[in-house]
């Protein structure tokens, strides 16, 4: 689209917007809509807000940044993947897993049922526990200094920046579960972080142990009382 015919087309854009006003009605509103009225007005006093009042606005405005990026070859873009239940960034220096949720998906606010690790071996002793409403955090070391990290974090305020260029990822299959694994290093020890949910919680199991007895580790982890 050259200059011309984007200027007439976001003029024809615009125009549309300025019909006229019909009359109304008195009508006594309530406290939510006028606490709604106050931040549209709010938002009138910025200065972009005549730009991106209206639907054909923001459209016009796609279409300006859309135009923008195809001219810029150095922008610097995320690719969004589906990755079992999460939506995956990728940057040029890191990802970023999120969980691919709407409004409209019924998720726990809080952990209302915690879990552990039934198969850790009996040498493991807790060094460290972190215990909040969203997130539960154990750190598990032994003698040898091998550790296990098991974390528990509800699905709708999990999100996670992973370094792409010191890492390998890869997807492990087992049984009905899907596992985004993160192979790394850890004082020149080959580790592993496993990631995955079962509808209600994210469990990341963070080890320097072997990946078999690490994936092992993730086979049992089960509710407290079970």
């Amino acid at each position: 689209m050259n200059e011309s015919n984007y200027k007439k087309a976001l003029t024809e854009a615009l125009r549309s917007d300025y019909a006229t006003e019909e009359k109304s009605e008195e009508h006594i509103f309530s406290a939510g809509f006028d606490k709604k009225m106050d931040k549209l007005i709010k938002r009138r006093n910025k200065p972009y807000f005549k730009l991106i009042n209206t639907a054909s606005k923001r459209a016009a405005c796609v279409i300006v940044l859309i135009v923008l990026l195809a001219l810029n070859p150095l922008t610097v873009k995320a690719v969004i993947n589906k990755i079992f239940g999460y939506n995956r960034m990728d940057y040029s220096d890191h990802i970023v897993l999120a969980p691919d949720i709407t409004e409209n998906d019924r998720v726990l606010q809080t952990i209302e049922q915690k879990y552990y690790i039934s198969a850790l071996p009996a040498d493991f002793e807790i060094e460290k526990e972190y215990d909040y409403n969203v997130v539960h955090r154990v750190l598990f070391r032994n003698e040898n200094d091998e550790y296990v990290w098991f974390t528990q974090h509800t699905i709708k305020c999990y999100k996670i920046n992973i370094d792409n260029e010191h890492t390998k990822f890869k997807e492990v299959t087992d049984g009905d579960i899907t596992y985004f694994v993160t192979v790394f290093y850890d004082n020149g020890m080959e580790s592993y972080m496993y990631m995955w949910n079962n509808g209600e919680y994210i469990f990341i199991l963070k080890s320097n142990l072997d990946e078999e007895k690490v994936l092992e580790l993730c086979r049992s982890v089960k509710p407290e009382g079970y």
